[in-house]
């Protein structure tokens, strides 16, 4: 929801910020984030949101309103993760519910594929910095929407179940 954004920017920079310690050098002692920039939508303009910019000294970067192309990469990748979803969605024939789990599964498999020019590292490696072989990668992949078999501990003292039938949705 549109109303938690103001949360959730929060812990993302403090995630970015703990995964850049030390392999960003900061700029006149500030954090690795220097900017963000984003539309003048209200919920990018909440009082916490912004204190909590100020107090780390990331400045705000406000685009014109009406004009997407302004957002640039953002705005696209936006767009890919979109349609990407939609078409795992579709290709796993879902029901409209399960569109934001079929996104995120979208940016699973994206993040893990090199798709810049030199593709030699993938999005996943350079954030982690950590080197995962790309056959390690590739038997991971699952198509969303197949079956797939959950198996349930042992609790029960009667016959437990093992493992039961399930359709896959994504990853952890």
């Amino acid at each position: 929801k549109k109303s938690g954004l103001a949360v959730a920017m929060i812990e993302i920079i403090a995630k970015i910020e703990t995964h850049t310690s030390g392999q960003v050098d900061s700029i006149e002692g500030k954090n690795s984030i220097v900017s963000i920039r984003c539309d003048n939508a209200k919920e990018n303009l909440v009082s916490s949101l912004l204190d909590q910019y100020e107090s780390s000294g990331i400045s705000l970067e406000t685009t014109v309103p009406h004009t997407p192309h302004q957002d640039g990469v953002v705005e696209r990748i936006g767009g890919m993760i979109w349609q990407g979803g939609a078409a795992f969605r579709y290709g796993g024939n879902l029901p409209y519910e399960y569109w934001l789990l079929c996104c995120e599964a979208y940016t699973y498999v994206r993040n893990r594929l090199p798709n810049t020019n030199d593709n030699v590292v993938t999005p996943y490696e350079l954030f982690n910095d950590v080197r995962v072989e790309f056959r390690e990668l590739a038997d991971r992949f699952r198509v969303v929407g197949c079956l797939c078999f959950v198996v349930t501990p042992h609790l029960s003292v009667g016959k437990p179940r093992k493992s039961y039938r399930a359709m896959f949705v994504g990853y952890l």
